[in-house]
């Protein structure tokens, strides 16, 4: 990690007690909040090679709108876990008759998966290793993974070491998870050191367009989160900080997708 950022690192927040997240999930109504949405998701299943008639295990699912997105997009099976019961209720909910026998979703902690080593043909994360002990979730996705299999994730990503006042500001608007971001090029390290290998990567700008927010929401609870943003004086001051924040900060965070292979 850089030494700027060693020092605010040991006190992370949790998804399901970080603020920003909370606010985002329960008071703005909104189901994707993994940085790129499900243009990420999509893009990251496909560097992955993801493919009809696999199963994949999606860490920190949330309200299950990518594990579905990829039932539909890919024709696999899907079993989605999270510390959330709320969201998890959520997910579960929002299953129709179409996809109700090949996405399934239940209550798991990412450093302790309760499942048999070799059982998935891969493994998505999406905003979920920043709130994590990254090594230990990682080692834990290559042992549930078979060999052969693919580990794929969406994180935040520092592109150079970031002054004071990009943390501060970081740790401001988003959460004290953010700061615990790897370095670009640290990503792949990190995978490597869990024993994945053929790792890659692309990294990408943060940033937040309205044309985003109906793709990932769809036209109603787009409609809903704008009728927020622009009429309600929390929502609108938080998103504001938001758009400042991805502006300020566009030299030293962005986001990453990495994929790589179990050995």
């Amino acid at each position: 990690m850089m030494k700027g950022l060693e020092e605010v690192s040991d006190n992370l927040c949790r998804p399901d007690e970080c603020d920003t997240f909370q606010f985002m999930a329960k008071d703005m109504g909104l189901k994707v909040l993994h940085p790129g949405g499900l243009q990420s998701t999509l893009d990251l299943a496909r560097m992955c090679g993801l493919r009809r008639g696999m199963t994949v295990l999606d860490v920190g699912c949330g309200s299950g709108t990518s594990a579905t997105r990829l039932v539909k997009e890919f024709d696999c099976r899907v079993l989605g876990v999270d510390v959330d019961r709320e969201l998890l209720h959520m997910a579960e909910a929002s299953i129709n008759k179409i996809h109700e026998n090949r996405v399934t979703f239940r209550y798991a902690d990412a450093h302790e998966l309760p499942f048999e080593n070799d059982m998935f043909d891969g493994a998505i994360c999406q905003a979920v290793l920043v709130f994590t002990d990254k090594r230990r979730v990682l080692q834990e996705l290559t042992r549930v993974v078979k060999p052969g299999g693919f580990i794929g994730a969406v994180e935040l990503a520092w592109k150079q070491e970031p002054p004071s006042s990009i943390i501060n500001m970081v740790q401001k608007v988003l959460c004290s998870a953010s700061i615990n971001a790897a370095e670009h090029e640290e990503w792949s390290t990190l995978f490597h050191s869990a024993g994945i290998v053929r790792v890659s990567s692309e990294l990408r700008d943060l940033a937040f367009e309205i044309r985003d927010l109906f793709m990932n929401e769809g036209i109603l609870k787009g409609l809903k989160a704008m009728y927020k943003i622009f009429f309600e004086p929390v929502p609108r001051e938080r998103m504001k900080g938001m758009r400042e924040l991805f502006k300020e900060s566009q030299k030293y965070l962005g986001y990453g997708l990495y994929t790589g292979r179990v050995t």
